[in-house]
Parts: structure tokens; C-alpha cells; sequence
């Protein structure tokens, strides 16, 4: 077991004072900056609504100006990537961060629109396979020794883990093939093997405000839902970072499944030694959606079976919450999850209806078909995208109100963006998702 030396730093907003001391412990690190000609910062950013969505601009270009002060000809590059399905040059160009950085001389690079390499990662007898952008293989696997990667995440709740931290954030360097399958059904299984394959060479975690009750949350709960630590954590161990992260939150190892997996493995286990001041909660955060928010006239029906529940369920409540409490946007429909039934749950139920999950929408379709006629299945396999395509109809919420922009500008990046590669798409309802077997079939086609 490793000893991993993890430094927590107050700070109200002077990150480079934050960044010079948590720096300093690592002289070894200090000397990897001075002669890499490439390093890479991977940033977060999932869809413009609020600036608790994206990385901390100011964090970032005062991270960029140390590196440039200690080795002025390094090559900066920022990766980016939109883990809910959108064209990330859409959403960079709606915040500030691009105009700020560039600045600075830091190159964007848009992991959407990169070519994806099928990589396969052995772990003793398992093994398993994803697509990775292939910058990311060449650069960051491959040919390491002139880079160095620096992860730089947020720190939120998140309603499927519980946390949403480092290791959670390496989810962002995946390609949109995998991205889907893996943060749908699949999460504590493949991230292991994503941390073993790309290895970060340093973690910076910004716990200055962590929000609460799950990934997202709208506008007029932000104030509500923020809990100001003020605290900058940094260690050359992802993992150990995120079990610091875990400490400040209040929650223990195991309560988190993918890290309980991770620091199981024999070439994962670390014992943090915290150096510093942190100060944990006595109590978890909240990491569910708050209920007692959701729209009055929301009709959510759970089968017998709760864990066979979708895990997408909590993205829609926080999208369908933000839909409602900021853009007026009407909730008279249903969502259906999980499994085991009774006819009982369907005698008062308002059309139309969401209906999550594979296993869920298997069980229900033949039934639900028979008596109703405005319905959506979504599958597992179904992209984020489409999910969040269906609630901005049935809500009758316009998609460039929900980004914050006008559809000129809009499709212009949108086009740029579909030139240079990318394969997402704006939130869309394809006609498939009305029918199950229909669905089912073109899905499994898709795959192959």
C-alpha cells in the first residue's frame, strides 16, 4: 500500500497563492513542467447553463501562468469534452473560458471531433475495451515522455455515485462511442481500467463551492445548494485525492462503489496522508435530488424492483427541476422506471410517458402500447441526448433557450464543429424512440 501525500489549501479565490503552496511539496513535479515541451489539462465542461457546470475559468488561467513562468516554451494544451452528448466547441464558445485562455496561448483541443482508437485493457485475466480520441493514445499512452497531464475537476455530488471528483472526471477524456454505454450502465466496471490505461501525472480537486443534491440543479436553487468549503486539493494520486474529496464531504470509501473497486485492486491501494487543513462534515452531503423541488403535477412511477431503477432517472428529475424552475417549462407527463409492476400503478396515469430502462421498457412495452399511445422507450443504450431531447418536448422548452443562445450562432458551431469530426448532436427525439421493438433493433444495428 502506498503512502500518498495529499495538500489541502484554503483559499477564497487567490489560486495561484492556492497552486504556488500545494506545488511546492512537489519539487519532483516542479522539474517535470521545466522540461516537457507538451502538457495537457484536462477541463470539465457539460453543457452552458451555469458557470458551476464548467471548470473555473480564473482556476485555470492561473494554473496556465505558473506553468508558463516555470518553463515558457511548453506547449499548453486544454482537452475538453461534453459527457452529455452536445458538441463541446458549442458550449466552450458560450462560456468565457475560451476568450480568457487564449490569452494565454493554450491551444484547445475538442476531443469530440478526434478520430477514436478501439483500446483494450488487460487487468490479470479481465479485460475490457473503449474508444479513446486517438490524441489521447498517441500523446498521453504511447508516447509519454515528453508530456505531462494535469486533472483539474470540480467537486460535486452526483445522485448514481455519490461523488463526482478526479476520477469520475477521466470520464471526459472517453470518445462519444463509449462515453454513453459506460456512464450509463456500465460506470463501476470500465473505470478502472480508463485510470490504469491514462494516468495522470498530477490532480487538482476545487472544493472552493460544492454543490449538492446530485449533478445538477437549476438556477434558482443554486444559492440553496452550494456549500462553500473554500478548500484546493492537490496529490500525484487521483485516487487519493478523491478519498480526501470523500473525507470533506462526509461520506466513507466504501460508500462510493467504482473507488471501493478501484482501491481494492492491488496496484490502486494508497493510504492518503492529508497535509493541511480539512475540515470534514459530520453528516454526507446530499447527493439525491431534493423531491420536495420537483413540479407538482410530475407523476413518477417506480416498480417493486427499485434496484433496477435507471440511473438516469436522477439526470432527468435535475433536468426536468431546471426545465420548470427556469425556463417555465410544463411537467404534466410520467416517468417510469425500474422493474415488477402492478396494472394498479396505471390507473391514473397522465400521458405522455417516459419509460427508462431496457429491462423496464421490456416488461411495460406490449402493456403500456395497448392502452397508450404517447409514449417514449428509452433504452440503456440510448445516448443522454435523446433523453434530454424528450423531456424538452414534452415540456415544451425550446433547446436554445435551454443553451442560452440563438440558433444562428448555435448551428454555426454546430457545423464548425461537425467539419472538424464530431459525432454529437443538439438534444433531439428520434422517431424511434416511440416504439420499442423498433428501437431495440436500430440500436443493436448502431452498435455493431
Amino acid at each position: 500500500m502506498k503512502n500518498v501525500p495529499v495538500i489541502s489549501v484554503s483559499t477564497i479565490k487567490n489560486y495561484h497563492q492556492a497552486i504556488q503552496k500545494i506545488l511546492e511539496h512537489f519539487p519532483h513535479l516542479k522539474d517535470q513542467i521545466k522540461k516537457k515541451k507538451h502538457i495537457f489539462i484536462v477541463g470539465y465542461i457539460d453543457y452552458h447553463y451555469s458557470e458551476y457546470l464548467h471548470s473555473d475559468t480564473d482556476f485555470l488561467k492561473k494554473l496556465c501562468e505558473y506553468i508558463r513562468n516555470e518553463n515558457p516554451k511548453a506547449k499548453i494544451y486544454l482537452l475538453l469534452n461534453n459527457i452529455f452528448g452536445f458538441c463541446t466547441r458549442l458550449f466552450v464558445n458560450l462560456t468565457n473560458m475560451r476568450d480568457e485562455l487564449r490569452r494565454h496561448k493554450i491551444k484547445f483541443i475538442f476531443l469530440d471531433e478526434k478520430k477514436p482508437d478501439l483500446v483494450t485493457v488487460k487487468n490479470g485475466a479481465h479485460s475490457c475495451q473503449f474508444n479513446l480520441p486517438r490524441i489521447i493514445n498517441t500523446k498521453l499512452v504511447q508516447n509519454r515522455n515528453n508530456a505531462l497531464l494535469f486533472n483539474v475537476s470540480p467537486l460535486k455530488t452526483h445522485h448514481y455515485n455519490k461523488l463526482a471528483g478526479s476520477l469520475f472526471h477521466h470520464m471526459h477524456l472517453l470518445s462519444p462511442e463509449s462515453q454513453n454505454e459506460i456512464y450509463s450502465t456500465n460506470l463501476h466496471k470500465f473505470l478502472p481500467y480508463l485510470i490504469k490505461h491514462v494516468k495522470s501525472d498530477f490532480t487538482f480537486i476545487n472544493a472552493t463551492n460544492v454543490i449538492s443534491h446530485g449533478l445538477l440543479t437549476s438556477q434558482l436553487r443554486i444559492s440553496e445548494y452550494s456549500n462553500f468549503f473554500n478548500t484546493i486539493l492537490g496529490s500525484t494520486d487521483p485516487l487519493a485525492a478523491d478519498l480526501a474529496s470523500l473525507q470533506l464531504l462526509g461520506f466513507n470509501q466504501n460508500d462510493v462503489k467504482y473507488m471501493k473497486k478501484i482501491h481494492h485492486k492491488n496496484d490502486f491501494e494508497v493510504y492518503v496522508q492529508i497535509i493541511g487543513e480539512l475540515s470534514p462534515l459530520k453528516d454526507p452531503i446530499a447527493y439525491s435530488p431534493r423531491v420536495s423541488h420537483l413540479p407538482d403535477d410530475l407523476d413518477i412511477i417506480i416498480g417493486g424492483n427499485r434496484s433496477a431503477v435507471d440511473p438516469r432517472l436522477g439526470i432527468a428529475l435535475h433536468f426536468i427541476q431546471i426545465m420548470n424552475d427556469d425556463l417555465r417549462g410544463n411537467a404534466g407527463f410520467s416517468l417510469i422506471a425500474g422493474n415488477e409492476f402492478k396494472s394498479s400503478q396505471f390507473t391514473h396515469v397522465q400521458q405522455p410517458l417516459i419509460v427508462l430502462g431496457s429491462s423496464c421498457c421490456k416488461e411495460l412495452s406490449k402493456f403500456l402500447q395497448e392502452r397508450f399511445n404517447d409514449i417514449y422507450f428509452v433504452a440503456d443504450d440510448t445516448p443522454i441526448r435523446y433523453l434530454l431531447g424528450v423531456l424538452l418536448k414534452v415540456m415544451h422548452v425550446d433547446k436554445y433557450n435551454l443553451m442560452g443562445t440563438n440558433p444562428v450562432y448555435a448551428w454555426r458551431s454546430a457545423l464548425i464543429s461537425r467539419f472538424k469530426g464530431s459525432r454529437y448532436r443538439f438534444p433531439s427525439v428520434p422517431g424511434r424512440l416511440k416504439k420499442w421493438k423498433v428501437q431495440t433493433s436500430q440500436t443493436k444495428k448502431g452498435s455493431q
